[in-house]
């Protein structure tokens, strides 16, 4: 009996021992699991805590360099409000808060407006420098014609009759008029545009009702839907009929290429002085 139960002893103490054994391998590993988790945890916190101060830090680094930049700068900027016109920049101190923060500001709107500045620059350059040139290379349309020279005064005896005298002053240079002169006095308009036309005729010995015309012809265009301005000198009864007397005229025209004007007479049997500067004609392209 004694025997049998120290082998029953023995027994118990295996099993005791084993579920020890158990227990102990199932609290390691738990331990194990709760260390890698908090480990984990910990390592991902710290590396954004890394990023964030990265960031932090790299602004900062911005700001101060923009500041460092731009100080001597902001030394010159006026600010009547604050009182600081003409005075340099003060250093940073507790005192002077409001004078760094107005200067601060200022430093911001003037980077700013800079950059929208820029920006524009960069987007049109290559427009700007084309419409400089297409103006340095528009010059001005303009002409003045004059009698031909060894004209005396001339009777016309019929009504509306073109004057057909006219040539380009010899001091105008031929590339910069509008016009071209072609026969019985037309001159075909070159260019499409808006013109201011002058004109002036000295009749001599002056009759009643003489009358100057500037009148737009266009092809296949009836006569009434184009512009026509007219100079009227009425000579009043009594009045010595043998003094000179002029028609000046001054309008704008709306013409196309390819249109023509002519000078008209509206009076029988006037009698025109062909002087250089009594009798002319001319037109300036305006746009």
């Amino acid at each position: 009996m004694l025997g049998l139960n120290m082998f029953d002893h023995q027994d118990n103490i295996g099993e005791c021992f084993q579920k020890s054994k158990v227990t102990i391998t199932c609290n390691c590993r738990q331990w194990y699991m709760r260390t890698c988790i908090i480990m984990t945890v910990f390592g991902v916190c710290v590396i954004c805590w890394c990023v964030y101060c990265t960031i932090l830090i790299v602004r900062l680094t911005q700001e101060l360099d923009d500041l460092r930049q731009s100080r001597d700068r902001v030394r010159h900027v006026n600010i009547p409000s604050n009182g600081v016109n003409s005075y340099p920049a003060p250093e940073v101190g507790l005192g002077d808060l409001g004078v760094v923060d107005s200067h601060l500001y200022v430093e911001r709107t003037l980077i700013h407006q800079r950059v929208k500045r820029s920006k524009k620059d960069n987007q049109k350059p290559t427009k700007m420098r084309k419409e400089k040139k297409e103006k340095k290379k528009k010059t001005l349309k303009s002409a003045h014609f004059i009698p031909r020279s060894g004209l005396q005064p001339q009777h016309e005896h019929n009504y509306n009759s073109t004057i057909e005298v006219f040539r380009l002053a010899p001091w105008w240079v031929t590339t910069d008029s509008p016009f071209t002169v072609a026969e019985h006095g037309k001159f075909r308009v070159d260019y499409t545009g808006t013109y201011l036309i002058y004109a002036q005729v000295l009749y001599k010995h002056a009759r009643p009702f003489a009358s100057l015309g500037v009148v737009q012809h266009r092809p296949d265009t009836p006569r009434d839907m184009l512009q026509s301005i007219y100079c009227r000198q009425e000579i009043p009864t009594g009045q010595d009929r043998q003094l000179s007397n002029t028609c000046t005229l001054t309008a704008l025209f709306q013409l196309q290429k390819d249109d023509y004007i002519t000078l008209e007479n509206f009076y029988i049997d006037p009698e025109i002085t062909y002087s250089v500067n009594s009798t002319y004609f001319g037109a300036v392209l305006l746009s």
